[in-house]
């Protein structure tokens, strides 16, 4: 009877001393995945940051046209305007667009 104790208590024992290995291990290897996903993260933001940079220069370059095209039209629009009106193309037009109190046609 005696033997059949020590022989439980020693399973026992190694089931426990089993489980908290085990416990110490799943624990380390959250840390090593929290430490990975932030790692991970940045690894990720540091990645992006030139697509985003890439991407707004592009669109700035898409702006720029888009604004010389408008105001190439702008610009188209007045000088027909002013030929009609008998006024001088030969004069450089404004960028900005007639002022307030001009009147264009």
């Amino acid at each position: 009877m005696f033997c059949l104790q020590l022989k439980g208590d020693a399973e026992a024992f190694a089931i426990e001393a089993k489980a908290k290995a085990e416990a110490e291990q799943m624990a380390r290897k959250a840390d090593a995945w929290k430490d990975y996903q932030e790692a991970a993260m940045v690894d990720m933001v540091l990645e992006t940051i030139p697509k985003v940079r890439a991407y707004c220069q592009v669109a700035t370059q898409i702006w720029d046209l888009q604004r010389a095209s408008v105001q190439s039209k702008v610009n188209s629009v007045l000088r027909v305007c002013f030929r009609t009106r008998g006024v001088s193309t030969r004069r450089k037009l404004s960028t900005t667009g007639p002022r307030a109190s001009q009147t264009v046609c």
